[in-house]
């Protein structure tokens, strides 16, 4: 059996002054990004905030943040951790899901280069690779 370390959770501070819980340290490095920027965004975890995702294989998708400025969600990820659920997610919600640190880790680089493409109306697909 492999034992790992428990994930530690963080309280950030959102843009609209709330305190959001998130996951781990990158989800805390992408929310105090994005609240250092003004970019408002919220975790996903509640039920209640309706951004949850059911997928065609009787699972529910929960992302980690919504954007609410670019109408997107984002989530830090490595590639390999959800391979099958990624390519529901491409099908089912084209454009909407965005898996940041996909091929090197470095996912801050991935938002900065999301957020350029958004705003440029650039971007064609939902996962960034």
């Amino acid at each position: 059996m492999v034992w790992s370390k428990p994930c530690l959770w963080y309280d950030v501070v959102d843009t609209f002054g709330q305190t959001q819980r998130v996951q781990g340290t990158w989800e805390r490095d992408v929310a105090q990004w994005l609240t250092e920027r003004g970019i408002n965004w919220e975790t996903c975890r509640r039920k209640a905030s309706g951004h949850w995702m059911p997928l065609s294989d009787g699972t529910t998708y929960i992302p980690d943040f919504y954007l609410f400025g670019y109408d997107v969600y984002l989530d830090p990820k490595i590639v390999n951790e959800l391979p099958r659920k990624m390519s529901l997610l491409e099908a089912e919600y084209p454009g909407r899901v965005y898996m940041l640190g996909l091929v090197d880790g470095d996912y801050i680089a991935d938002l900065v280069e999301l957020l350029r493409q958004l705003e440029a109306g650039e971007v064609t697909r939902g996962m960034l690779h």
